[in-house]
This record gives C-alpha cells, structure tokens and sequence, in this order.
C-alpha cells in the first residue's frame, strides 16, 4: 500500500474514531470543532447556561424531575433530577455522557431532541458549562 493511501485510511480511521461518522459530514464536523464561522468549538459562540437550562427543560426534564409530567414515570429514573440549575450543573458530565456522545437520552428519543440541541449541549459543556 502507498504511504500516501495508508495515511488517507489512517486519516479516516481517527475521523469514524473521533465522531462516529464516515464521509464528508464527519471531516465537516471536525473543521467545524475549532469554532470556525460555524461557532460550533470551544472557541465559537459562547453558549449562555439559559440554552442549555431551556433544552434541558423540554426535552430531559419532563422524565427527571421532582415530578415528572411524563406519565410513564412517577419519579425521575434512577433518582436523576435535571430540573433545577444547580442539578444540571452537577450532571453535566452524565448528560454530556447520556445524551451528546451515546445520545442513549432522551430514551428512545421520546421528546424528539434534535442534532443541534445535542450540539448546543455538547459546545456548553466544552466551554466549561458555566451556569447563571
């Protein structure tokens, strides 16, 4: 194989490790990572704790709160409770876990959230996810 074929398949293999992706969305994704014109990086447009409260709000919340609005759950699974700043706050970590990098959350995608409220999830988490 040429040097130059095994570096391109190389190239590839970090790009589906970094991302889960193949294909040109995936190196798009990366360009976009260093908060390019897309403010989509650390260095892009710094997320307010208020987007991330208010996806946090509809799409986590109706299941892990003091008292879910979802009727399948009379309290929040396992005891998570995203329904206040303060715990939001302390489970950045799990729902960047949860819900940006396995996105296992919202389960089944039952309130529909979408690519770029994971974005927008991921991009305040990685700029240190500050509240208030």
């Amino acid at each position: 194989m040429p040097a130059s074929a095994g570096t391109a398949l190389a190239a590839f293999g970090a790009i589906f490790l970094l991302t889960g992706q193949a294909g040109p969305s995936a190196s798009a994704d990366l360009r976009g990572a260093g908060g390019g014109d897309r403010g989509g990086g650390v260095g892009g447009e710094k997320v307010q704790f208020a987007a991330a409260q208010a996806v946090i709000v509809q799409r986590c919340a109706t299941c892990h709160a003091a008292k879910p609005t979802d009727p399948a759950f009379p309290a929040a699974p396992l005891g998570v409770r995203l329904d206040t700043p303060e715990s939001i706050l302390t489970l950045a970590a799990r729902i960047e876990a949860r819900a940006v990098i396995q996105k296992s959350m919202p389960l089944a995608n039952k309130t529909q959230m979408t690519e770029s409220e994971r974005e927008l999830l991921g991009r305040w988490i990685a700029q240190g996810a500050e509240g208030k």
